[in-house]
């Protein structure tokens, strides 16, 4: 993309370019797109809140950022200025017209890697509600009166020769049968 000229001019005070070059990667790659994402839920973890005008802005930065793969802007004394975070901060995203201008073309390259899964996967989920009642599906109940069941047959078993005693030091109790049945 061709933009204006934004070198230092030479010392003669005329422009080095009739403009710049910036080259935007043909398309997103995984972790440049992940790294967006990712930088989008950092921001919305720091202030709570995040409203979709905030969403679509760090998108876009994002986007310039990892979107630049080269230029051709030079110093002040016509050496290459390499591309970095930095400059990038400096002489781009400081300039909001030039700015304005890369990101709708960022926007437009992007948006199907960056924007449009994010939209979906905000699409699919809907923020939790408290809710005071149950949740459980509801039954309609029976107006007939629920009968207790028989008692299960068990065998009774003699107990005259055991006695109970009380628990040991390890905690468990134990049955022992008394001096009478013993003997």
């Amino acid at each position: 993309m061709d933009i204006r000229c934004i070198c230092p001019p030479k010392a003669d005070g005329t422009p080095r370019h009739d403009h710049d070059t910036i080259t935007l990667k043909d398309r997103m790659d995984f972790r440049s797109s992940i790294a967006i994402r990712n930088a989008l839920a950092l921001e919305a973890g720091e202030g709570g809140d995040i409203d979709m005008a905030d969403i679509l802005a760090v998108v876009t930065e994002r986007c310039i950022r990892y979107g630049i793969t080269a230029w051709t802007l030079v110093d002040g004394h016509g050496k290459p200025i390499p591309v970095s975070q930095q400059a990038i901060t400096d002489l781009i995203l400081s300039d909001i017209e030039l700015a304005t201008t890369v990101a709708d073309v960022a926007d437009e390259m992007y948006r199907e890697a960056v924007l449009l899964p994010l939209l979906k996967e905000g699409s699919t989920s809907s923020p939790g509600t408290p809710t005071t009642a149950s949740t459980s599906p509801k039954t309609p109940s029976s107006t007939r009166r629920r009968t207790r069941s028989s008692r299960s047959s068990t065998t009774s078993i003699p107990t005259d020769g055991i006695e109970t005693t009380s628990l040991s030091l390890v905690g468990e109790s134990s049955l022992s049968p008394n001096s009478e049945s013993a003997a």
